[in-house]
């Protein structure tokens, strides 16, 4: 994978995650309750395991001889 197109892959998860709603603010935060709150936070932790798991291979395509 060439270096733009994995700049190019990194930008579009990052607005994949901000479309899907996950950012959130102090305020909104304030305003949830548990569940809520709870949601977001696995939404959250399922797109950093996707992002972990594109950096890994990534970094393996980057360093392989």
């Amino acid at each position: 994978m060439k270096s733009t197109e994995l700049k190019n892959q990194i930008v579009s998860e990052m607005r994949e995650s901000r479309k899907h709603g996950v950012m959130a603010s102090l305020e909104d935060v304030d305003q949830m309750n548990n569940r809520e709150l709870c949601i977001r936070m696995l939404k959250s932790l399922a797109i950093l395991a996707g992002r972990l798991d594109f950096l890994s291979a990534s970094m393996r395509l980057a360093f392989e001889p």
